[in-house]
């Protein structure tokens, strides 16, 4: 199993962009439908999950995408390869192509004021590719000797996690600032990777990562429980033990970190003792305070959430449960066939199920609009995660 093939799985589904239509007006969003190998692009009524208007076949690319500033032009990222293949909205056609690299898989893409900057996954190592949408040239690539996994973009500034390749160790905060000036510094006591033997993972630690919106601090949080806050201007660390599980040395865990608001972080993720489909044990949905490092326990069965629109929407077994970002409760939805993985769109939550329909529902309030045999997936508005 590959570092891909696993985010895919959360990604196919969830993992999406908000879009208005080029006139700014209306509830039109946009989605995918069809099958990994074969898929078609078209706008979504949110609140029905219907195609509206035209569709556009965009077979395998379907992977990550990212919509221009003015929303006309949407670029869609290749299954197989590295490439970009560029579709106006406006017209639902396709207008060209571009490689990005030529192997590896496209893991993020953004379409900054500055172009397109996207996260190309190698056999060892990464690279950060930098796009010029007008003429459709690489402008410039950074390599990377390890992994870089979940990149955040805040004010200009591209903070990524990298661990080393094939091992799990300390890891790495890489800073890539507005005006292109690089940067790195090692975070010791913060620990990543997918250790593999041959082309078997046999264990595996996913940090966290949150970024402040203007870009000033960055934090990473290991499965011990360790938070560590880093300055992105001068790259000083600071570590704290937030101890909201205890040390046992689990070989395959995930931590999930982001700001919910000024000085408060949501802190999830899961754990297990081995590989394979065997449940994972949640660690909970945690909130701390990043001045008193202070935390405190929402929901123990939580092992991932979606925080949009000041609404943290934790998923556990048979259903999600929502919180403000001053950690009162809002609302609960039991839904026993839920498939595992929601999606947030302007004011929907979306919860996919296992006989195929979604449950459509008010992200505010949890109020359920309707089931519906879903056509379309919606896309996923960024950074939710």
């Amino acid at each position: 199993m590959t570092r891909v093939a696993s985010r895919f799985c959360v990604t196919a589904l969830a993992a999406l962009a908000l879009a208005l239509p080029a006139s700014g007006g209306g509830e039109a969003r946009y989605g995918l439908s069809g099958s990994q190998a074969d898929a078609t692009l078209s706008q979504v009524d949110p609140a029905t999950l219907r195609p509206v208007g035209r569709p556009l076949r965009v077979g395998v690319f379907n992977a990550d995408r990212a919509f221009s500033p003015d929303r006309s032009t949407l670029a869609l990222v290749s299954q197989e390869r590295p490439v970009l293949r560029f579709v106006d909205l406006g017209g639902m056609r396709t207008t060209g192509q571009v490689t990005l690299a030529d192997e590896g898989e496209v893991q993020w893409l953004r379409w900054t004021p500055s172009g397109l900057v996207a996260l190309v996954d190698l056999a060892r190592g990464s690279k950060l590719v930098w796009l010029d949408p007008s003429t459709r040239k690489v402008t410039r690539t950074l390599r990377y000797r390890g992994e870089l996994v979940d990149p955040r973009l805040a004010s200009g500034r591209i903070v990524a996690v990298e661990w080393p390749s094939g091992r799990v160790g300390p890891v790495r905060l890489n800073v890539i600032d507005a005006d292109g000036q690089a940067r790195s510094t090692r975070v010791d006591r913060i620990a990543g990777g997918w250790q593999r033997r041959g082309k078997e993972v046999v264990r595996m630690a996913e940090p966290g990562l949150a970024v402040a919106s203007d870009g000033e601090r960055a934090w990473l949080a290991d499965r011990d429980g360790e938070i560590c806050a880093v300055e992105l201007d001068s790259l000083a660390v600071h570590c704290n033990a937030v101890r909201t599980l205890a040390k046992n040395g689990s070989p395959w865990s995930r931590r999930q970190l982001k700001v919910v608001a000024p000085g408060t972080l949501a802190l999830s993720g899961w754990e297990k003792l081995t590989a394979g489909p065997r449940a994972a044990r949640p660690i909970g949905l945690w909130l701390v305070d990043t001045s008193t490092w202070e935390r405190r326990l929402l929901d123990r069965e939580i092992d991932s959430f979606r925080a949009a629109a000041g609404v943290v929407v934790g998923v556990r077994r048979n259903g999600v449960t929502a919180y403000g970002s001053d950690g009162a409760r809002r609302y609960g939805l039991e839904e026993p066939l839920q498939l595992g993985v929601l999606t947030t769109t302007g004011p929907y939550l979306y919860v996919p199920r296992t006989d195929g329909r979604t449950v459509v529902a008010d992200l505010a309030s949890g109020r359920v609009l309707r089931r519906v045999a879903a056509r379309v997936q919606p896309f996923q508005d960024v950074d939710t995660w």
